[in-house]
């Protein structure tokens, strides 16, 4: 039976969500700095006993309606999902199709609306992804060395792959807040990973630039290292928090809406 667990958008701790394959931690918060309300939306979507959705979307800051426009993807995409029959390629075309028809809904609004997503499809010990911009995907071993990790679309991004500029220097790029894709552009396209395997050992981490903007990559790297995945979430929240509340020079810190979910198969 599908089922789907939207992800509250301002909580105080992770909650934990058990899921047939493996265990999740979420969380989402809005920025300390803002009155608004939180941008960032995420669901936690079963499929069956074998499939399940990650997703994380960001609605951009500075632009209209940026909650909306995270919410209506996100939504688009239970509500297409629970629909579907329980197979890997039907799920992976709704999943584009979805991504495609909020782009298409987005620009016919002509409000200027853009969010970005994230999205890992879990089919027992495989997993795919799927991104439009900046919110990220890392999949760590339990040593905490990276088994894969999308490519943000963005400037800075694109330069630190190319080698021009170091990774820890590039969190605390000035122009790090640029994107080059997102949804709601004409332009707009989305990156697929291939299918790959993970195990029991593993940890998956979706983010929204609120997390990777505010602890570099070793550091989460080592709180993965942690053996239980509470105690990870928790880390994460705290530390990231931490750096939006108060910036030093030798830290990085970009207070901005907080939203990630972790997974540990098995």
């Amino acid at each position: 039976m599908k089922t789907h667990h939207y992800i509250d958008s301002e909580m105080t701790i992770p909650e934990r969500i058990d899921l047939p394959h493996g265990i999740a931690m979420a969380f989402s918060c809005s920025s300390p700095l803002k009155t608004s309300g939180n941008e960032d939306c995420a669901s936690v979507i079963s499929v069956n006993e074998d499939i399940s959705l990650l997703v994380v979307a960001d609605g951009l800051g500075g632009r209209p309606n940026g909650a909306a426009a995270s919410s209506i993807l996100v939504e688009t995409l239970e509500e297409a999902i629970s629909s579907v029959k329980n197979d890997t390629t039907v799920i992976r075309e709704t999943i584009l199709s979805c991504i495609e028809s909020t782009n298409i809904n987005l620009l016919q609004k002509n409000t200027g609306e853009g969010t970005t997503v994230a999205i890992l499809e879990i089919n027992n010990n495989s997993v795919r992804s799927y991104h439009v911009g900046d919110s990220e995907i890392l999949i760590t071993d339990s040593r905490g060395v990276t088994k894969y990790q999308t490519l943000s679309h963005s400037p800075i991004a694109y330069a630190v792959e190319s080698g021009f500029i170091d990774e820890d220097l590039a969190i605390a790029h000035e122009d790090r807040h640029y994107i080059s894709n997102y949804i709601g552009e004409p332009g707009m396209h989305i990156s697929i990973g291939t299918a790959m395997s993970v195990n029991k050992q593993d940890t998956l981490l979706l983010g929204t630039d609120g997390l990777f903007d505010n602890l570099f990559k070793h550091e989460i790297t080592g709180f993965i290292q942690e053996t239980g995945i509470e105690k990870v979430a928790q880390n994460l929240k705290n530390l990231a928090s931490a750096r939006m509340a108060e910036w030093k020079i030798s830290n990085p810190s970009k207070p901005d809406d907080l939203t990630f979910i972790l997974y540990r198969p098995g």
